[in-house]
C-alpha cells in the first residue's frame, strides 16, 4: 500500500521549458476575470469586494499550478535518496513513535520520555547523515558486480 508521502513531487524547474510556460500561463490568465471593481476600491477592509479580491487570488493560484504541471518536470520526493535504506525506513519510524509519545506526555524537558526521545531521534539524524557517505565507501571498495547489486537493490525496494 503506497504511504501519503510517496505522492508527493517536486517540480525540477531547472530542466523546464520556460518559454512554454510563459505561453502556458498567459493562455491561462487571459481567461480570467479581473475583478476592476474591486481592485480599483479605495476602502479599508471593503467587505464588498472581499470575496471577489480572495476568488481572484484562488484562481491566479490556480493557473500557476496548472501551467506547472503541464509544463515543469517532476519527481517523486524520495526520488534523489539513491541511499536510502529499510533500516533508515525502520529509525524513521521509531523517530516518528517516539516523538509522538513524547508530544502525548506533553513535551517534557526531562525525565525517561525526554532521554528516549532524544536518543532515538539522535540515533535517525546520524544514520540519515552517514547513510550517503557509507553508500559512496561501499561502492568505491566493491568490485563492479557489487557496485551493480546495489545499485539494483535500492531501486527495487
Amino acid at each position: 500500500m503506497p504511504k501519503a508521502q510517496d505522492n508527493f513531487v517536486k517540480l525540477q524547474w531547472d530542466k523546464a521549458d520556460l518559454n512554454f510556460y510563459h505561453s502556458v500561463l498567459s493562455g491561462l490568465l487571459s481567461q480570467l476575470a479581473i475583478p476592476t471593481e474591486a481592485l480599483c476600491c479605495t476602502k479599508t477592509d471593503c467587505q464588498k469586494h472581499l470575496c471577489a479580491l480572495q476568488a481572484y487570488y484562488s484562481d491566479l493560484v490556480s493557473c500557476l499550478h496548472i501551467a506547472a504541471n503541464k509544463v515543469v518536470p517532476n519527481v517523486k520526493v524520495n526520488y534523489h535518496k539513491h541511499w536510502w535504506n529499510k533500516e533508515l525506513d525502520r529509525l524513521k519510524k521509531e523517530c516518528i513513535e517516539a516523538t509522538t509519545m513524547w508530544r502525548q506526555f506533553g513535551c517534557p524537558h526531562g525525565g525517561d520520555i525526554n532521554c528516549y526521545h532524544t536518543r532515538v531521534k539522535l540515533k535517525y539524524k546520524n544514520a540519515v547523515k552517514l547513510a550517503p557517505q557509507n553508500w559512496h565507501s561501499s561502492c568505491e571498495s566493491d568490485s563492479p558486480r557489487m557496485f551493480w547489486r546495489s545499485i539494483f537493490r535500492t531501486t527495487v525496494q
